[in-house]
């Protein structure tokens, strides 16, 4: 009697164990070397799977619904120099151009800080971090 409760009793802590939520909330600041970024969009991406959010004037960004696990991610904002590689492009496009507030990409380049064009690409920033489930904070700080 006692080993089927303590055996029902380990299925069930196991089941609402497997409960949890996939998905997380990041948020913290995003710096360039040690400089506040003060726009663009930062991007969490694990597989095909990608969630964005815009760089707040202070720096601040909040990503809600991030993957649990490992994630690579870019920070997106204006580029340095006039081209931008397609992978880029057709991110801010789906942003409709806009990457802080309802400022263009133009417009920002010329008032804020202009992120290095490798960490545009979640793949080929080499950031990334490891995502809990629940609230979790992450500066981002970019070297030069």
């Amino acid at each position: 009697m006692i080993a089927r409760w303590a055996i029902g009793s380990l299925f069930i802590v196991v089941l609402a164990a497997g409960c949890g939520s996939n998905t997380a909330t990041v948020e913290g600041k995003v710096y360039l070397q040690d400089t506040i970024v003060q726009a663009g969009r930062v991007v969490f991406q694990q597989g095909s799977v990608m969630q964005s959010a815009e760089i707040q004037p202070d720096g601040k960004y909040i990503v809600a619904g991030v993957p649990v696990g490992e994630v690579k991610i870019g920070v997106i904002g204006p580029p340095k120099g006039p081209a931008t590689d397609a992978k880029t492009a057709a991110m801010m496009k789906a942003q409709k151009g806009k990457i802080a507030g309802d400022k263009t990409v133009e417009e920002v380049a010329v008032k804020k800080l202009a992120i290095p064009i490798q960490y545009n690409d979640p793949e080929k920033s080499g950031v990334s971090t490891s995502v809990k489930a629940g609230k979790n904070e992450y500066d981002i700080k970019l070297p030069k």
